[in-house]
């Protein structure tokens, strides 16, 4: 099994599935979901809605910042992870994790969301992933990008993998799980000539 190293590859996306570049598309209009404890709410960009009282309504199956299921990826992800997925509105689905796993010689020396050991590191829980793959959408710029439920930051337009189909495309994704340094890195290698290929 691979683990994760701090080195430029590590910190790039997986990405497997084939297909076309994806175009910025825009999502939804408001929110009709309600918050239980406050029926009053505004719309914000991007189809999240705002309750009078500032908390923000959970996105609709298949919108951005819903959860979804990552498509093509390994069986076991164990680091930061990005597909195409025809049933998110943006055509994207992104797990965001920057840590790296524990070392470990047992179970015992893993916790959440590592909770069992390989023999050698810690292995990342797959309900977690499963919880934490948010549906996103391409985008040129941070102003771009809607804030993103249970973000505490603000949503970033970044590069997210150097890995086809998606090489060097821009998407949002939450500044509370991105690594500047790693993020600038990407960056500069998505400039420079031939790094997605002829």
């Amino acid at each position: 099994m691979t683990h994760c190293t701090r080195s430029v590859s590590s910190l790039m996306f997986v990405s497997i599935l084939g297909g076309c570049v994806l175009q910025p598309d825009p999502i939804g209009e408001s929110l009709s979901v309600a918050d239980s404890t406050d029926s009053t709410h505004a719309e914000l960009s991007g189809g999240i809605a705002m309750t009078t009282s500032g908390t923000t309504v959970a996105p609709g199956e298949g919108e951005y910042g819903a959860s979804c299921q990552l498509l093509g990826v390994p069986e076991s992800v164990q680091s930061k992870a990005i597909s195409l997925q025809p049933d998110c509105a943006g055509g994207i689905c992104v797990f965001q994790f920057e840590d790296t796993p524990p070392p470990c010689s047992d179970d015992s020396d893993c916790a959440a969301p590592w909770p069992t050991c390989d023999g050698d590191f810690c292995e990342l829980d797959q309900n977690f992933v499963a919880a934490s793959s948010r549906c996103t959408q391409n985008c040129e710029e941070d102003a771009d990008c809607p804030a993103i439920p249970g973000c505490a930051s603000e949503a970033v337009c970044a590069p997210a993998t150097l890995l086809a189909p998606l090489c060097c495309e821009k998407v949002c994704l939450c500044g509370d799980d991105l690594s500047l340094g790693a993020t600038a890195d990407l960056e500069n290698l998505c400039q420079q000539p031939g790094t997605c290929g002829p």
